[in-house]
């Protein structure tokens, strides 16, 4: 942790000492975070400032309760390193299992409630370095609402956000969700549009064996759960697709690539793709991989 600054306006109820009656209530504030990785040096999480409004606590009872967070200015970078790990699986620290008769003991889950998170020109990074070249793509502008949180009634949450992919890409995504449980119930629809198809190349390269020398993508994706059934339509439309020069790669499919683009075009040179997939996600031999070669 490089900076950090806490501040609070809080009052404190402290009772019964041998069984420990604590309440918590009011605001707080965590500004200036910065966060870097202690393996490479990497940034990894900061903001600006996340408020916490409304808080109330109860030590006995297990309870938290907040009005709403607003989060300002948060950055978060995601990383696949070379060998497949990610730069968050590799900070987390393996812990030892606790007996059993300690787990039996262990005092109840705490009931957590959020009325509401909210995000203000949010960004992240997210990077690739299993490829050659490496992929990188950056995502700005994110702005948006994320509804209720509760632990114990496991109600629906409404998401509404919006930001851009590489500066000038628009991206929204809206919907629904359990949050605790979102294979119970999730509709959520995202679309991004007019995405810079070379920015891809990385994985062009690798699976289809061609560098992309131009295009657009425009990706309309809609994924509906309810009790771990999935419903889901995934919508693309490429426009104006050249690929460049052959990369040789073990990974790419034996397939004509230039002769298959060349027979999906339109008469204006876009391809357009509907793809749905169906399942059971409960069930272990379900895998989309069949079904999108099919």
């Amino acid at each position: 942790m490089r900076s950090g600054l806490l501040s609070s306006a809080l009052k404190l109820q402290v009772s019964d000492l041998d069984h420990l009656k604590l309440a918590v209530q009011g605001n707080a504030a965590i500004s200036q975070l910065h966060m870097r990785d202690t393996l490479r040096e990497r940034e990894l999480l900061k903001w600006q400032a996340v408020d916490i409004n409304g808080i109330q606590y109860a030590l006995q009872q297990q309870t938290l309760s907040i009005d709403n967070l607003v989060l300002q200015q948060p950055y978060v970078r995601f990383i696949i390193n070379e060998n497949l790990t990610t730069n968050i699986s590799e900070l987390l620290i393996a812990q030892p299992e606790k007996p059993a008769a300690e787990q039996a003991t262990d005092s109840p889950a705490l009931a957590m409630h959020i009325g509401g998170i909210q995000i203000k020109d949010g960004s992240a990074n997210f990077a690739d370095f299993s490829l050659t070249p490496n992929f990188a793509t950056a995502i700005q502008q994110l702005n948006g609402d994320i509804g209720t949180l509760n632990n114990q009634t496991n109600s629906v949450a409404k998401v509404d956000i919006q930001g851009k992919v590489d500066r000038y890409a628009p991206v929204t995504i809206k919907g629904s969700l359990t949050p605790f449980d979102p294979l119970k119930k999730l509709d959520i629809a995202t679309a991004f549009k007019h995405v810079e198809l070379t920015t891809l190349t990385p994985y062009s390269g690798k699976f289809a064996g061609y560098r992309i020398h131009k295009g657009r993508l425009n990706l309309d994706l809609h994924y509906q759960i309810n009790d771990g059934k999935l419903n889901a339509s995934n919508k693309l439309l490429l426009e104006e697709l050249q690929l460049g020069e052959r990369v040789d790669s073990p990974d790419a499919v034996d397939l004509p690539v230039r002769l298959a683009i060349a027979l999906l075009k339109d008469s204006k040179g876009r391809i357009a793709l509907d793809l749905p997939i169906q399942g059971d996600l409960n069930n272990p031999e379900f895998k989309v991989g069949p079904i999108v070669w099919q």
